[in-house]
């Protein structure tokens, strides 16, 4: 299916995209390949390997914001009220700088704070963690935890469960707007660091919920019946290589007065209501 507009819902945060060019299924229509790599120096396989690379990573941005966002308001307690997401940020002592390394050590520090907190060797906590490279090169984790009571935000708990070093920070992120693009600023900026090369610059629990995107022209319409251009917080158009110019639009539902988020949401389920379910 060619469509030249989508739409992404990421719980408060809504992306209507237009694009000069048609794309098929999120992908761009190429109009044949580039040179194939035995016909590039090796000076440009090295130029193409980091340009794909930093695609990757931009790719990986958006996801991570788009995953971010659709995830608040949506974990509630026993008592039914939503939890209010933590942003933990956890450092090693060390200078700690091999990817696979950290990240297994990382990986057992979540089951011994899923332990502690659920009481349950069963993965429950939700989560995101990005990954950011210090000036000195350490490793260290920005973590958005989705289901963590704030009775068990204990800083001097979590160092013990840690282990690995003292620099722990705890806060609540439940004012923030846009906490995909508050936490996602956080990712490595040095997109290029070959370290990241067969690894994730972000990883997350595999029960988040997924934000809902939109190519049906006639859905797109109807919901733009109700939600006023005008009150896009964000507009940018950006060049594209297959795709001319984007035009993109971000809205909060939480500040528009034209659409709220239950309105949106009540547009999903009469929409899709089989894939919502």
């Amino acid at each position: 299916m060619r469509t030249n507009i989508k739409m992404v819902v990421s719980g408060d945060i809504v992306e209507l995209i237009r694009f000069a060019k048609p794309v098929i299924c999120g992908e761009p229509l190429t109009h044949g390949q580039g040179p194939g790599n035995d016909d590039l120096t090796e000076e440009e396989k090295q130029q193409k390997s980091l340009e794909s690379r930093q695609q990757s990573f931009k790719r990986a941005k958006r996801r991570v914001k788009r995953l971010l966002n659709r995830n608040v308001d949506v974990w509630k307690d026993h008592n039914g009220s939503f939890y209010i997401p933590q942003l933990v940020t956890i450092t090693f002592k060390e200078n700690r700088q091999d990817i696979k390394e950290a990240n297994r050590d990382f990986s057992k520090f979540i089951q011994r704070l899923n332990y502690w907190v659920t009481g349950s060797k069963k993965a429950s906590l939700q989560y995101l963690a990005v990954i950011e490279f210090q000036k000195r090169g350490a490793i260290h984790y920005h973590r958005v935890f989705y289901n963590l009571p704030q009775v068990k935000c204990d800083k001097n708990k979590f160092i013990s469960l840690w282990g690995l070093g003292s620099q722990i920070d705890i806060r609540p992120i439940g004012e923030v707007s846009d906490i995909g693009g508050y936490v996602s600023k956080y990712m490595t900026k040095d997109s290029g660091d070959e370290r990241l090369i067969g690894e994730k610059s972000y990883f997350c629990s595999q029960g988040l919920k997924q934000p809902f995107e939109i190519k049906n022209l006639e859905t797109i319409v109807f919901i733009l019946s109700f939600l006023d251009e005008d009150e896009a917080y964000f507009e940018k158009t950006f060049p594209s290589d297959f795709q001319g110019d984007i035009d993109l639009k971000l809205f909060n539902l939480s500040e528009t007065k034209s659409l709220s988020r239950s309105g949106m949401e009540l547009i999903l389920a009469m929409k899709y209501p089989k894939e919502l379910e």
